[in-house]
């Protein structure tokens, strides 16, 4: 098996209380649409495009170690940065955009132009790309459209001893946005460390400020727990909702003699975002299609 298998059996670490407020799918939040989606990917593909990007974890762990020979192969154009605790791979130029259309059962009408226009020629992540787009763009019935792949990108959100500091309120600029968490070092496993937190939170648009940027409109926030090959799916329209990331506690297997530094293999929230527009112009049809 070359990276866990997400089946039935895992066990999640247990909700809060306040996690437990806000777990169920949902159609509309503040104007735009917002729903859970589980089996995101078929494990293969996920499977696949984690054991690439594991293979990537000694860079990830040390920053002073970097095997730039690798790191050229997963993404040649060097679309990769750190942002605090947060370590990025895009797949697409930044900044830039993706031209995709998409057939009558919402599949990628010419792969090869697609896979042209990403930064990397690992197969894996291709194939993760691929499935990622089409996904989003069955979930908005987005048959025989042209769209534009605005991002698409993995963090990865390193998680020591210390937790993981959460995001502020932002908002998606694109029509429809895919969330879904990629690994499971949140599920409960014998004899090894896990993490708690690090949900997905949406609130109402208050308004922007100078000093404090987005703000949310107090008591509406709500909280959604994110699950190993699931996520939530949104549209941006409206802009009346904003999200971010909470707060993330590292559990360790033995809790009354804390580690005193970060263990060999950090804990890690693994993260895919994509986030499209539509096109004004209508997709063309390809030949054997309707």
């Amino acid at each position: 098996m070359i990276s866990p298998n997400y089946s039935q059996q895992t066990m999640v670490a247990p909700l809060t209380s306040e996690e437990l407020a806000s777990t169920a799918t949902v159609d509309i939040k503040f104007g735009n649409t917002f729903r859970a989606v589980r089996e995101v990917f078929a494990q293969n593909i996920l499977q696949d495009a984690n054991k690439t990007i594991d293979k990537d974890s000694r860079y990830f762990v040390d920053r002073s170690s970097c095997n730039l020979s690798w790191l050229h192969r997963v993404s040649p154009k060097g679309s990769l940065g750190y942002f605090g605790s947060q370590y990025v791979v895009n797949l697409i130029p930044v900044p830039g955009k993706v031209n995709v259309k998409f057939d009558q059962h919402c599949q990628i009408i010419d792969r090869e132009n697609f896979v042209h226009q990403l930064v990397t020629s690992n197969e894996a992540l291709i194939e993760l790309a691929i499935k990622g787009v089409e996904f989003l763009a069955r979930q908005f019935s987005s048959e025989k459209q042209s769209m534009e792949v605005l991002h698409l990108s993995i963090g990865r959100h390193y998680i020591s001893n210390k937790g993981l500091k959460g995001g502020l309120w932002h908002r998606h600029k694109g029509d429809y946005s895919l969330v879904m968490l990629m690994n499971d070092d949140s599920v409960i496993k014998n004899n090894a460390p896990y993490y708690t937190g690090g949900i997905l939170e949406t609130a109402k648009f208050a308004g922007q400020s100078l000093g404090k940027g987005i703000l949310a409109v107090e008591g509406t926030t709500e909280k959604h727990v994110l699950e190993p090959n699931s996520g939530y799916v949104f549209s941006n329209i409206e802009g009346n909702m904003v999200l971010r990331h909470a707060d993330g506690e590292y559990v360790s297997v033995n809790p009354e003699q804390p580690q005193e530094k970060p263990q060999e293999k950090p804990l890690e929230k693994r993260i895919l975002i994509i986030i499209m527009n539509r096109s004004s112009k209508p997709a063309l049809q390809s030949k054997g299609t309707a």
